[in-house]
């Protein structure tokens, strides 16, 4: 039995479109969640918190936050992880989260220390990445260019811009 180099070709691109097909499941559909963000505004009920400008100085309403609230806090979202630290810092804070229009939940947070990955409690990140205990926000607001997301138990209100 002779086979053709034709029939072969068509078998190749049979297989190689069925191991597409296959792999599908595993690509990013967050639409415009995807992507990097960095953290910009923080707002309380009694107004802005901070601001952290693309050049990096702060300014804050002392009576609310000290003077140390980190100026480059960055979000990294892809797949069903979100990965949120401080540029220039060897440690970061990464979390499992379920989203729809209106609602980000995070499901389970883990600490890596530069080495190694930690499950951890939700109390257990630092406030100056704004989780809150419960870990959910509201999504006010989600486009290509920012995010606005509230969270009810923190009284804040995070604005992220895409980077």
């Amino acid at each position: 039995m002779k086979i053709s180099f034709s029939r072969i070709y068509f078998l190749l691109a049979v297989l190689i479109g069925s191991l597409s097909i296959a792999s599908c499941d595993k690509m990013d559909d967050n639409g415009p969640f995807y992507g990097y963000w960095l953290l910009t505004d923080v707002e309380g009920p009694e107004g802005p918190i901070g601001t952290a400008p693309e050049k990096g100085s702060t300014t804050v309403n002392t009576d609310i936050i000290d003077f140390n609230m980190p100026r480059t806090i960055t979000w990294g979202v892809r797949n069903e992880l979100i990965v949120i630290h401080e540029i220039n810092q060897a440690d970061y804070y990464f979390f499992t989260f379920t989203r729809t229009d209106k609602e980000l939940q995070l499901r389970e947070a883990y600490h890596n220390d530069g080495s190694k990955d930690k499950l951890i409690e939700f109390s257990e990140v630092p406030e100056k990445f704004y989780v809150p205990a419960d870990g959910h926000y509201d999504v006010v607001n989600l486009d290509g260019n920012g995010m606005t997301l509230r969270s009810g138990s923190l009284g804040l209100t995070l604005k992220l811009k895409k980077n």
